[in-house]
């Protein structure tokens, strides 16, 4: 199934499909105080070199939306139909976002997890650990070494 799946920037016509999956993925009432329309388009606007989108069959089926600013990174969304999960989608998303935030020169990667989210794993395997600010953040020096993919 991975081999039909493409893995691209995101693009302007992308943003309506990411809302929607990030909806549909995430049934949480502070989902949507949190993230709106307005937060999806300012990364469409603003951080789409940044950003990632994974499309089967011209339907999104995952993406991360990620941004940058003084060194620092920050993975802002994260989500991959559940349909599509423990294929790897997750990793392929977080692995192409981390190569352009460390080209784009951030030094550290910060998030912001809830705590009974379905990417706790993926976080954990790509060396983000809890740096104790609030009880979620998350942030991944970028020299680290990545895991090593199969």
């Amino acid at each position: 199934m991975n081999s039909q799946i493409l893995i691209r920037n995101l693009a302007p016509e992308d943003a309506a499909a990411v809302w929607q999956l990030g909806l549909a993925t995430f049934d949480w009432p502070s989902e949507r105080v949190i993230w709106d329309k307005g937060m999806v388009q300012a990364f469409v606007d603003h951080a789409r070199e940044l950003s990632w989108v994974a499309v089967h069959d011209d339907r999104m089926i995952g993406f991360i939306l990620c941004r940058s600013k003084d060194r620092l990174g920050y993975v802002g969304w994260i989500a991959v139909d559940p349909v599509w999960r423990k294929q790897g989608i997750g990793g392929q998303l977080m692995e192409r976002a981390l190569l352009a935030l460390r080209a784009a020169g951030a030094e550290s990667v910060s998030s912001f997890a809830r705590e009974d989210g379905c990417a706790d794993r993926l976080f954990e395997e790509y060396g983000f650990r809890d740096i104790g600010l609030r009880k979620l953040d998350l942030v991944l020096p970028l020299t680290a070494t990545p895991p090593e993919t199969s």
